[in-house]
């Protein structure tokens, strides 16, 4: 049974990249970065995501408008005061904390690839048969390149030699001026070695 063995990030640039897994002995795996990122940018995206769209920020802000409402229901001023206080001390500063914590620790940095895959969007599934291989490929068309696990059984383990993440190869215009390479849209290729008869395969990917 095959799965996609770990790989490391890069360590200064968390960001989407080409990969390439050989399978042999010991399965071979090479990475390219297509842009580079300060890594501030994604530990900033990610944590956004989960602390403000989860609402985590709000139970700080909970507990004091309860406690402002019991002791000081008629002090405009000091409400507004302590509302200050609030974003300033409980949602601002621990979040902007937080995000340089992470940037400037490689520890805690090599943690954001798995919590942006695990935060934040829609996780999807496919499954591939053996019927789904046509030229000894499989090609997952479309995704965002956040995250992607697969693991193949029977005769789609068997004979999986390569695989592959590489951008879609077209270059971005915006209102008729050039920016670049495209980094957003990806795809994933499995090539095996000969037509599988039997197995399957299961992907997740973001």
């Amino acid at each position: 049974m095959k799965r996609i063995p770990k790989v490391h990030q890069q360590e200064l640039n968390p960001s989407n990249a080409r990969i390439t897994i050989e399978y042999k002995d010991k399965p071979e795996v090479t990475m390219e970065y297509v842009t580079v990122h300060h890594p501030l940018l994604l530990v900033f995206t990610t944590l956004y995501k989960y602390y403000f769209l989860r609402g985590i920020f709000l139970i700080p802000f909970i507990y004091v408008v309860l406690i402002k409402a019991i002791f000081f229901p008629e002090q405009t001023f000091l409400n507004a005061f302590i509302a200050m206080l609030l974003i300033l001390d409980f949602v601002l500063l621990p979040f902007i904390l937080v995000c340089f914590l992470f940037t400037y620790n490689k520890k805690l940095l090599a943690l954001m690839p798995e919590l942006n895959y695990r935060t934040g969007g829609t996780l999807y599934h496919a499954t591939f048969p053996p019927s789904a291989v046509k030229n000894n490929q499989v090609e997952l068309p479309l995704f965002n390149n956040i995250g992607l696990d697969y693991k193949a059984i029977g005769e789609m383990s068997k004979y999986l030699k390569k695989f592959e993440i590489i951008e879609h190869p077209f270059d971005m215009y915006v209102r008729g001026k050039y920016k670049g390479r495209n980094e957003y849209l990806w795809k994933a290729i499995w090539t095996f070695s000969e037509k599988p008869k039997t197995g399957g395969m299961v992907v997740r990917f973001k």
